[in-house]
């Protein structure tokens, strides 16, 4: 093993020599790189996350979802109110089939579609808000896509609609969308630079604190793209994203949105505020205070399953799997 980790290290340590030198590179040419623009915060910003869980039994799975959103103002940088949709502790959903094949999509079909109609929700009631942020994508993601004979093809068409629905709100409203994507592992930025790595490392190297890359189109031949080819082209021509860094140590975040409403230098100097958590981590704290109360955890989960058996009586369909029995570990 030790021959191994020495093998490994030297590896990763002559890869990040080269891409240091390909960065400055990129850095250098100065076409990818922008200093972000300093605005004071006097607008609110809203964050929606959804917690999520699931338990595979022996005959079923179940999955749990929850959402909340927190709605924070701001003035003068700021934070002087903040309130929580639906509430502070929102009640969990349970959903439950048969383990098939074809439902293997549904559970983050389900996620979604949680936090989607909790945004619309939200939305509806015409709040007072400038910037409404989804945890991750601002699209669904391709891997979550069922095929056309599933029968999660369905639901997935109905969750489509509701982003459509959101995305022309949010515009008819005033309302700036954006999707901030925690670990993206989207490599497109490299590509276009002729260089083997995901973005969000290469881009460290790249830009300094406080940058920015240009605005990209989300895909080059949206009516091409399995997600967004799902979308009226209006709205998937609107799709965006960009590479911003707030802290210094810390990779950049990847930053989809609709464009439309705020201009890319508006977007990224109201996040690059709300984001800055520490010199090591960024992530808006909208979205970090949602997750806080959107998270189930695993005392939640294994009291609404003994709830469940508690009624349901002896039934070897929710019997825990063999490998979760073993007397012996």
């Amino acid at each position: 093993m030790d021959r191994e980790i020495e093998k490994l290290s030297e590896r990763l340590e002559r890869e990040e020599i080269s891409l240091k030198e390909k960065a400055n590179e990129i850095k250098e040419d100065g076409k990818i790189s922008m200093d972000i623009s300093k605005e004071k915060l006097d607008l609110s910003v809203s964050g929606v996350d959804g917690g999520f869980s699931r338990k595979k039994l022996r005959g079923i799975e179940l999955v749990i979802t929850r959402s909340c959103l927190v709605e924070m103002t701001y003035e003068d940088n700021k934070l002087i109110n903040h309130s929580y949709f639906p509430d502070s502790n929102p009640s969990p959903n349970l959903y439950s089939y048969d383990v098939r094949e074809e439902n293997s999509k549904k559970p983050q079909i389900l996620r979604m579609n949680e936090e989607i109609t909790t945004a619309l929700k939200y939305i509806n009631g015409d709040p007072n808000v400038d910037m409404l942020i989804l945890d991750g994508s601002i699209v669904p993601n391709p891997h979550n896509k069922p095929k056309e004979s599933s029968e999660e093809r369905e639901n997935y068409d109905l969750l489509v609609k509701k982003y459509e629905e959101l995305f022309r709100k949010s515009l008819d409203k005033g309302i700036q969308l954006i999707g901030a994507v925690e670990d993206s592992k989207s490599r497109k930025v490299s590509k276009k630079k002729g260089v083997n790595s995901l973005d969000n490392i290469l881009l460290h190297h790249v830009l300094d604190k406080g940058q920015r890359t240009p605005e990209f189109n989300y895909s080059d031949e949206p009516g091409k793209h399995p997600v967004l080819s799902d979308f009226s082209m209006d709205i998937s021509n609107r799709i965006k994203f960009m590479y911003l860094k707030p802290v210094e140590e810390d990779t950049p975040l990847r930053i989809e949105y609709l464009s439309g409403t705020m201009n890319s230098e508006k977007i990224a100097s109201v996040v690059q505020e709300v984001s800055k958590i520490s010199n090591s981590y960024s992530y808006p704290v909208p979205l970090m205070e949602a997750d806080l109360h959107a998270k189930l955890t695993e005392k939640e989960t294994d009291l609404i399953i003994r709830r469940i058996k508690n009624q349901a009586g002896e039934n070897p369909v929710l019997m825990e799997k063999r490998r979760n029995t073993r007397p012996f570990h």
